[in-house]
């Protein structure tokens, strides 16, 4: 590349100004296979991966494309060590994707109960509601899923979800009973 630059630019400064922007190209490039790397880590539960990356300074509340950060991809797949590693280092838990998916109710709707107490330890609304107007609770108790409809109620989860009527919000669905 240093002979093309030669070929083309005669004068230090534009060697250095190519050499600068090569440079800065080159940086973008790995960032972006960095994160890249990062949300197939998060997906496979590639802890090691995962953790040298953020070491790296990656955000760690970086969003792919449809609003999932890696702690939602991470409770949606069941990944418990680490959902337990993106906590311990303070990813934000109520960051919700483009459908308004938290990663309280990804980890809700897929039966993951340890990971919804560590969410809910760590303070997630259990009342976050996707745009569909579900919640954590809703979803668990439709599954059947008794241990997270009582860890939900236990912090203050409801069973209703909000509607539209014609005259603006409404509220409808049950009351748990449990």
């Amino acid at each position: 590349m240093l002979l093309i630059m030669n070929v083309f630019f005669k004068s230090q400064f534009n060697r250095f100004g190519l050499c600068l922007v090569s440079l800065l190209l080159w940086t973008s490039i790995s960032f972006a296979n960095s994160e890249a790397d990062f949300f197939k880590a998060t997906l496979t539960g590639d802890v090691v991966t995962v953790e040298k990356l953020l070491t790296e300074g990656l955000d760690i509340n970086l969003k792919n494309p449809d609003g999932f950060t890696a702690l939602a991809v991470a409770s949606q797949k069941g990944h418990e060590t680490l959902v337990n590693l993106l906590l311990d280092k303070n990813a934000l838990v109520d960051v919700a994707n483009i459908q308004g998916g938290t990663a309280l109710l990804l980890a809700a709707k897929n039966g993951h109960t340890a990971i919804v107490e560590a969410l809910l330890a760590k303070g997630a609304n259990p009342n976050s509601q996707a745009k569909n107007g579900l919640t954590p609770l809703i979803i668990a108790a439709a599954k059947d899923y008794a241990a997270i409809v009582k860890s939900l109620r236990q912090k203050g989860g409801s069973g209703f979800k909000r509607c539209e009527s014609n005259n603006g919000t409404a509220y409808c669905g049950t009351e748990w009973l449990c």
